[in-house]
């Protein structure tokens, strides 16, 4: 989630009509809240006109960190206050508007792409070389915290069943011990298979460079919204293996693999023996990485807020 809001604000900080504040404490025309906490809740109260982007729901707590099931039913009513308090609510994905509604969120609710700040990376020799990789191992790479809903478990089952390639997960436990499931994660981490290396958290530059190392991009997660690992990967040039889930359906139709944990295995191997569908499949990559740009997200973010803008003066008239 940091990583999204740091390249929207990156993005919007290029445009010269815009004067963009950070975590300021003056009023602005537009306050946009990405967090629910006491400060958020702080600058919601305050704001002339509020936009909240739903990257939280009660479900991704599930799966996530200990008690999320209680946790979720505990935090709905405060998700549900906190999404009505806004005027807009900015939906991740088209599947998430449903979900949303289901949740109780009666404020106008739009879909708008996530953006993702183009970078320069190194060639995939170079990227080994500097990550100390040989040139001739086929890398099947994951990027995510390490906890139930991310599938950890289902990524070594892969690995097994693909012993001729080295599986790298990226992540780990920044929640800590309130992790779900903390002990038998750590012991998932452990006991993984030969050919798994996870590599725990690490700098946005070096993920950067697995990105650029890496073969195929593998992304098992039960229940996302729009992760910013997998458009890294995308803007990367990755092939995608994706796990079967409504989001990725709404966000990428038809530009990436989509799998069960029955056909996770037959997805990667299909990339890794087939030229053709590899190829093709980068193809399709781009295509994501283009269609997510953040100039693109920024100028429709900043024609989104000159209409909250005009909308709130219209209504200042006609009182």
């Amino acid at each position: 989630m940091h990583s999204a809001f740091a390249d929207s604000v990156d993005a919007l900080g290029t445009l010269s009509d815009l004067s963009v504040v950070t975590n300021g404490l003056r009023q602005a025309d537009v306050t946009h809240i990405h967090t629910v906490g006491p400060v958020s809740l702080a600058a919601l109260l305050r704001a002339n006109s509020s936009v909240v982007t739903a990257h939280i729901t009660a479900d991704s707590l599930v799966g996530s960190v200990i008690g999320g099931q209680l946790l979720a039913s505990l935090f709905r009513p405060y998700l549900r206050w906190f999404y009505n308090r806004a005027d807009v609510v900015l939906s991740l994905n088209g599947g998430q508007v449903a979900e949303l509604r289901r949740e109780g969120v009666t404020s106008e609710i739009i879909v708008l792409r996530t953006g993702i700040s183009p970078r320069v990376l190194p060639s995939r020799t170079q990227a080994r070389a500097m990550l100390g990789i040989g040139d001739k191992e086929c890398i099947v790479l994951s990027v995510g915290q390490v906890q139930p809903r991310k599938a950890v478990n289902s990524f070594h089952h892969a690995a097994t069943e693909v012993p001729e390639a080295c599986f790298l997960w990226v992540g780990g436990f920044p929640f800590g011990p309130l992790t779900a499931d903390y002990r038998k994660m750590r012991e998932l981490v452990r006991s993984g298979p030969g050919n798994v290396t996870h590599l725990g958290q690490l700098p946005r530059a070096t993920v950067q460079l697995y990105y650029a190392a890496a073969d195929v991009y593998f992304h098992p997660s039960h229940q996302e919204h729009a992760p910013i690992s997998v458009l890294e990967a995308a803007s990367a040039g990755l092939p995608l293996v994706l796990r079967d889930i409504d989001c990725y359906r709404h966000l990428y139709p038809g530009l990436y693999l989509a799998a069960t944990d029955a056909s996770f295995t037959t997805q990667i191997r299909r990339l890794l023996t087939k030229p053709t569908l590899y190829l093709e499949m980068v193809r399709r990559s781009g295509e994501i990485a283009s269609l997510h740009s953040s100039s693109q997200a920024a100028n429709e973010l900043a024609d989104f807020y000159q209409e909250l803008i005009d909308k709130r003066y219209r209504a200042s008239i006609e009182a």
